[in-house]
C-alpha cells in the first residue's frame, strides 16, 4: 500500500468516498474545506446519500465551505446533518475538495478529468489537520 493512490473517474471516487465512510471510528475528526456546489453537482443522489449516511456516524464533522447557495443551505441546515458549517470569503474560488481525517487525506478534483488523490502518511494527515484547524479558528461563525 503506497503512501499517495490516486484514483480516475467518477465511480472510483464514489468509492473513495464510501471507504472514508467504513474507515471511521466513534469520536474521529471528518474535516473539509470544499466547493460543495460543483461536489453535489457530480451526482446529487450518491453525495446527499453520502450526507446521510455520513451524518448518522458518531464522529465531529466540520466544513469550511465557498459561499454558494448549497452552503448557505448546509449551514442553515447544520444540525441535522451533524454539522458545523463555516463559510469562506465570497472570493475564493476552489476546483477541489479536501478531506482530513485520522486515516488519510484525500484531495478530489471537481473538475474534468474527475479524480482523487489519497495520501495515508500520517506526518501528511498531521500537516493538513493543522492547517485546518488554523483556517477553522481564524474564521468567525457566518450567519
Amino acid at each position: 500500500e503506497g503512501v499517495v493512490r490516486e484514483y480516475t473517474g467518477l465511480k472510483a471516487v464514489k468509492m473513495v468516498y464510501e471507504n472514508i465512510l467504513k474507515e471511521l471510528q466513534p469520536h474521529d475528526d471528518y474535516c473539509v474545506i470544499s466547493n460543495q456546489e460543483e461536489w453535489y453537482k457530480l451526482d446529487a443522489d450518491f453525495f446527499q446519500k453520502f450526507i446521510e449516511k455520513r451524518a448518522k456516524l458518531p464522529i465531529n464533522i466540520r466544513l469550511i465551505l465557498t459561499d454558494t447557495p448549497s452552503a448557505h443551505e448546509a449551514k442553515k441546515f447544520e444540525r441535522n446533518y451533524n454539522e458545523k458549517v463555516k463559510i469562506l470569503p465570497v472570493e475564493t474560488s476552489l476546483s477541489t475538495n479536501l478531506i482530513i481525517t485520522p486515516q488519510k487525506v484525500v484531495i478530489h478534483r471537481l473538475i474534468e478529468p474527475i479524480s482523487a488523490l489519497v495520501l495515508t502518511d500520517p506526518t501528511i494527515i498531521q500537516m493538513h489537520k493543522e492547517s485546518f484547524e488554523i483556517m477553522w479558528n481564524s474564521m468567525k461563525n457566518t450567519e
